[in-house]
């Protein structure tokens, strides 16, 4: 996949705090990651390292959730580097106070953090997630579905925030729709 993506270390936005906390120290680096982002118009994908950092679920959901849910469907994000559970809850909890789900991706394995997708949307969402990249046909004939409601279902997850969607050149020399996972690489 040809996109446009950028790696941001969350401790450059701590001030080279580890343990943030709280909602003021949250906005403060809420603040630094739009001054930062709006300035690289042209990223489409940002992976949030979380390295080192432990930081409680206010801090998080207003940092990290609130920035990714400013962007939603113009910059597509995710968190990576989220090793202790604590604070992989922590975010969870974040997402979940905010509506906005994020994926957090280690290696090949990931979690589904904040609001989960209906039952039936779950079973897609994680085969787009295992699979990196599909189209509406493949889905249909992966899950026996029909390519209308393959299509409403995989719309629905983008507009959602769990996966992003990209125009691609159709081997029939016309356009489809990708639908791919939320990181930096298929």
């Amino acid at each position: 996949m040809n996109q446009n993506a950028i790696t941001l270390k969350l401790i450059d936005f701590t001030d080279e705090e580890v343990n943030p906390y709280g909602t003021t120290l949250g906005k403060l680096a809420f603040s630094k990651f739009i001054s930062h982002l709006d300035t690289v118009q042209k990223i489409s994908v940002v992976a949030i390292s979380f390295g080192n950092v432990s930081a409680d679920s206010s801090y998080l959901r207003e940092a990290v959730i609130s920035v990714i849910k400013h962007y939603r469907n113009e910059k597509f994000f995710y968190v990576t580097d989220l090793k202790n559970a604590d604070v992989r809850d922590n975010c969870h909890y974040a997402a979940e106070a905010k509506k906005q789900p994020v994926i957090a991706w280690e290696g090949d394995e990931y979690w589904i953090l904040g609001p989960q997708p209906s039952p039936s949307n779950l079973s897609l969402l994680e085969l787009v997630l295992k699979k990196r990249s599909v189209t509406t046909a493949w889905v249909a004939t992966e899950l026996d579905i029909s390519v209308q409601n393959a299509s409403t279902k995989l719309k629905r997850l983008v507009e959602e925030g769990y996966i992003m969607r990209r125009e691609e050149a159709a081997e029939s020399g016309g356009i489809e729709y990708v639908y791919a996972a939320i990181c930096l690489s298929d």
